[in-house]
């Protein structure tokens, strides 16, 4: 099982992390991300592009680990997002 079907053992995965300034929202995030995502199918659908996801900072992190202590408040809630491709090589 993987996290993206059809992903070659060898491919690339980039990862773009996104900080919104105070005048944007999260509409205009998801603007931008599919108007990025309808131009990266359109041009290189073969040209390597296997797929995406967007990632949003919920506003919890975990102090010290994925399972132990108590999660903290984050100043980024809902304003820091990863944008996450992959890629053939």
């Amino acid at each position: 099982m993987s996290l993206v079907k059809n992903f070659p053992h060898n491919g690339i995965v980039t990862v773009n992390r996104v900080i919104l300034k105070d005048e944007y929202t999260l509409d205009d995030l998801q603007l931008r991300v599919a108007e990025m995502c309808e131009n990266v199918k359109t041009y290189h659908s073969e040209t390597g592009f296997v797929g995406g996801m967007v990632v949003l900072n919920s506003g919890q992190i975990s102090n010290e680990g994925s399972d132990v202590g108590k999660a903290l408040d984050s100043d980024l809630k809902n304003k820091e997002a990863l944008i996450i491709t992959f890629w053939k090589s």
